[in-house]
């Protein structure tokens, strides 16, 4: 699976609306201001200080408030006086300075923008703020008056950024499997009984895999796949761990190895006695612990369900 992929079959994003999507602090929508790659954020600081702009999206009235910034050079040395300038000379010089900008705004809404007059008014409190950044450096901010439209066009979970902290930082809850295999109907084991783990090897770290938030099968070999139900028994630490959503990435994209993410790394050490658990098609049917029968490796049951 690719680290969207995983992303997307997480209720909290699959199910999210729009105007949620559009207001997370990871929403960030790659862009291009003139030549200079960008990335256009809608999480500014409103300005208080607005040239504002009239527009048409379309068939739809808006208003964009433009701030006052070095990229537009003209505008910049005129600003403290800008109200003194009338009013076609001052639309020249914004379509002049700030076509970039609207450029960047018009492929970030899909529709067409047209510059209709000054705008009387800002874009109002329920407005967007918005601002675009390069190399980590806001170039210039703004804001533009919302509609129910907009926020379809722009609150869309491709447009969550994976690399956010927002996004990384997610904790998922996973089992950690150190065996599986099948059973008979004749052979479903009672307490006391003691099954052999031949997978695992007592002189070496285990070969662990996760099931992670019922979802996800996460395993050092094939990375993140679906987690399917193949109806074999389970010996799964009856401690859950959580996984940060960044290790699942990092490992989905290959931008890590197993052994190079801490938290899955460590999971090859099981010691004796560890409290284990015998699951099948997600129910518990016995705990017990990680024992040695003779010189292998077994799992005492303590206990059925």
């Amino acid at each position: 699976m690719k680290p969207s992929e995983i992303l997307a079959a997480l209720p909290e994003w699959s199910s999210a609306t729009p105007a949620q999507l559009l207001s997370n602090p990871a929403w960030a929508l790659p862009c291009r201001l003139g030549d200079t790659p960008a990335m256009l954020r809608f999480d500014a600081i409103r300005p208080a200080d607005t040239l504002n702009i009239a527009v048409k999206l379309e068939d739809e009235e808006h208003a964009i408030g433009i701030s006052d910034s070095a990229i537009f050079p003209e505008l910049h040395k005129i600003w403290p006086s800008r109200k003194d300038v009338p009013e076609p000379i001052l639309l020249a010089l914004v379509e002049k300075e700030c076509g970039k900008l609207l450029q960047l705004l018009e492929n970030a809404f899909r529709r067409q923008l047209a510059i209709t007059g000054m705008a009387r008014e800002g874009a109002g409190k329920d407005s967007l703020a918005g601002r675009v950044v390069s190399a980590g450096n806001d170039l210039v901010a703004f804001t533009v008056s919302n509609s129910p439209s907009l926020t379809d066009t722009l609150g869309q979970l491709r447009y969550i950024d994976i690399a956010s902290q927002t996004v990384r930082s997610r904790v998922l809850p996973a089992e950690v499997e150190i065996a599986s295999f099948a059973l008979s109907p004749g052979d479903v084991p009672m307490t006391g009984d003691m099954l052999l783990l031949p997978e695992v090897d007592p002189s070496a770290p285990v070969h662990a895999k996760l099931a992670v938030d019922g979802r996800f099968n996460v395993d050092e070999g094939t990375g993140v796949t679906e987690l399917k139900d193949a109806g074999l028994w389970r010996v799964v630490l009856s401690s859950r761990i959580e996984v940060p959503f960044g290790a699942l990435s990092d490992l989905a994209a290959g931008a890590a190895a197993w052994s190079d993410i801490p938290d899955f790394a460590r999971l090859g050490e099981v010691p004796p006695e560890t409290a284990l658990s015998l699951v099948r098609a997600g129910k518990t049917i016995a705990t017990g612990r990680l024992a040695r029968l003779g010189a292998q490796t077994a799992f005492a049951i303590d206990a059925t369900a």
